[in-house]
C-alpha cells in the first residue's frame, strides 16, 4: 500500500486560518508599552504559543531580554528600538530585522491599540488558539497515520485515540 500524500502547503493554509495574529500583536504591543506584564507573560505564554513567525521572533527576543534583566537586575524596556538594540548586542541586527518583518512590522506591533486591562484576555486568547492549533496538528497526524495504516494497525490507532480522548477532562 502506497502512503497517502498530503500537501504541506494545504495543511499550513488550513492551520494558519486558526491563527489570531491580531491578538498576538495586541499582546506584544501591551508588553512594549508596559513592561510590567512581561513577568506574567513569561510564566504563561511559551514562544510555541505564538504562531506568526515575525511575532514569534519578537516574543523570543523579549524573553531573551527578560532573562538578561533577571540576571543583571537592570530594568528592560521592550519597545521596538530596545528589541533592535538587543539584536545589535548579539550581532544579529540585520537578521533580526529581516525575520521580524522589518522595522515596519515592529512599528505596526508597537502602535497596535491596546488596553492594559485587556492583557489577561490577550493571554487567554493566545492559549486558546494554541490549544486548538496543537489539537489540529495531533488530529491531522492521527488522520494521516490511519490513511497509511493497514486494517490491523488502524484498530490499534483508534484504540489509542479513544484512550487519549477519554483522558481529556
Amino acid at each position: 500500500m502506497q502512503d497517502v500524500y498530503v500537501d504541506p502547503e494545504s495543511l499550513l493554509l488550513e492551520e494558519s486560518q486558526m491563527y489570531d495574529t491580531s491578538t498576538e500583536r495586541a499582546f506584544l504591543s501591551s508588553i512594549m508599552k508596559d513592561n510590567e506584564g512581561m513577568h506574567e507573560a513569561v510564566s504563561q505564554i511559551s514562544p510555541n504559543d505564538i504562531f506568526n513567525e515575525h511575532n514569534n521572533l519578537i516574543y523570543r527576543t523579549m524573553i531573551y531580554m527578560y532573562n538578561r534583566q533577571q540576571k543583571t537586575g537592570c530594568q528592560s524596556s521592550y519597545d521596538h528600538m530596545s528589541l533592535i538594540g538587543a539584536a545589535d548586542d548579539t550581532g544579529k541586527r540585520e537578521s533580526f530585522l529581516t525575520k521580524a518583518g522589518g522595522i515596519e512590522h515592529l512599528e505596526l506591533v508597537e502602535s497596535c491599540p491596546t488596553k492594559k486591562a485587556s492583557f489577561p484576555y490577550y493571554m487567554k486568547r493566545i492559549l486558546q488558539v494554541s490549544y486548538r492549533v496543537k489539537a489540529f496538528r495531533a488530529a491531522r497526524k492521527t488522520q494521516i497515520s490511519c490513511l497509511n495504516a493497514t486494517r490491523e494497525d488502524v484498530s490499534d490507532i483508534v484504540s489509542s485515540v479513544e484512550a487519549s480522548i477519554m483522558s481529556v477532562s
